[in-house]
């Protein structure tokens, strides 16, 4: 069904699925910001298919919603409420990182935190080791698994239950994001491992974390999904082009913002932050790796 804004005229499309789903729905035109009722019901626009949503009876238009810098600066304060990436992930790293720390020391840190110590050794015990079942102590996994490998792990036991959740606003049940993102970390270490075997240490970590601004614009994607709906109805649009649009940022910056805030190296931060974007980083690699991955995912 296409329609058009009554006040500035922009064209817009609703998808065949979006009138199985509902009778009518609320629009915001993203150009003049126009309030429009569609009734989904008719087969095309009509008077009566497209109205105008009244203002209230204050004579005051609806607010607009807050977009660009302000709303950047208003996910950037909620940050603060993000949950933290959990001790034990940043000392183990820590650990890893210190050329003076021995493997007492991680062995050490592991055992601190019980479903650290469970993933660890559940790994140790894969098949992919081929001794499934005859590790049973942290020392013996952490030799057997190598600090790479180990540094893996502890990322993903930091991030599972985070990237888990359902994001309603991004039409991802709980699981997708955690699926996708372990996509790219898998893609990521594979590129690496043939082309960059010098990145192979931050690869995986990058690919995991890199779409983790989702979390944040989760809730004012939701807020203005009508005219997410509207932006995507038309052809060729992507929900990356409509945050943009939209907002006047999208979700990679924001994820770079949530690591530096979990203090993860810069040279993984660069790289989430332009991965959709590779050319902007200056020739970054890892930014390009990110980018081929995420795409391939």
């Amino acid at each position: 069904m296409k329609f058009s804004c009554p006040n500035c005229h922009a064209a817009y499309r609703i998808r065949d699925i979006h009138r199985k789903t509902a009778k009518k729905i609320k629009v915001t035109c993203h150009k003049c910001k126009e309030i429009m009722i569609v009734d989904l019901r008719l087969q095309k626009e009509t008077p009566s298919s497209l109205t105008r949503q009244s203002a209230p009876k204050t004579g005051k238009r609806p607010e607009t919603p807050v977009t660009g810098e302000a709303l950047k600066n208003r996910i950037f304060r909620r940050l603060t409420d993000l949950p933290p990436m959990p001790n034990v992930v940043i000392r183990a790293q820590q650990v890893m990182a210190d050329p003076e720390s021995s493997l007492r020391d991680l062995v050490e840190v592991i055992q601190m935190d019980q479903a650290l110590t469970v993933n660890v050794l559940r790994m140790a015990n894969s098949a992919y080791y081929g001794i499934p079942g005859k590790v049973s102590s942290v020392r013996h996994a952490v030799v057997l698994l190598g600090q790479k490998v180990l540094s893996e792990v502890v990322v993903m036991a930091g991030v599972k239950g985070l990237l888990g959740s359902s994001l309603e606003g991004y039409n991802l049940e709980a699981g997708d994001l955690w699926r996708h993102s372990m996509a790219v970390a898998m893609g990521s270490k594979i590129i690496t491992e043939r082309l960059y075997p010098e990145l192979l240490d931050v690869a995986f970590v990058a690919g995991l974390l890199h779409d983790a601004g989702k979390l944040m614009l989760d809730a004012p994607v939701l807020e203005r999904k009508d005219e997410f709906d509207a932006f995507m109805a038309n052809d060729g649009a992507t929900f990356l082009s409509a945050e943009t649009e939209i907002f006047g940022f999208d979700h990679s910056e924001i994820a770079a913002e949530m690591c530096k805030r979990w203090k993860i190296p810069d040279a993984i931060t660069k790289a989430i932050r332009n991965h959709h974007y590779p050319s902007r980083s200056d020739g970054d690699e890892l930014s390009y790796v990110l980018h081929v991955a995420d795409y391939v995912a």
